[in-house]
């Protein structure tokens, strides 16, 4: 039996904000549990790593953990930003691409 060929979705670029304990500073965490995905939003905040403030994301998800090592409970969270945001082109964009390469010869 062949198996059945998936649509190819664009994939999103996502940010995990790195969380830690806040009471003992472990990154130890159990599984996630009861996560939540909001909607498309503006970031608010200026804290992640090479993003500014003000850059829409798709999607934002919350997921409920607790620290493995002295029980705390936590909320970490998941941006998922498109790839226009970076100034990189879609992948549909590039594969439209059709100008011949330079380092192919010609004849």
């Amino acid at each position: 039996m062949a198996k059945r060929k998936r649509a190819k979705l664009e994939q999103a670029s996502s940010i995990t904000i790195p969380t830690k304990c806040k009471r003992c500073g472990s990154t130890r965490r159990s599984r996630y549990d009861n996560s939540k995905v909001l909607g498309p939003g503006i970031l608010l905040r200026d804290d992640l790593p090479g993003i500014p403030a003000g850059t829409r994301y798709l999607s934002l998800t919350k997921s409920r953990c607790i620290c493995l090592k002295c029980g705390q409970a936590r909320v970490d969270q998941r941006y998922e930003f498109d790839d226009a945001a970076f100034g990189h082109p879609s992948k549909t964009a590039r594969s439209q691409n059709t100008e011949p390469s330079s380092s192919l010869p010609t004849t």
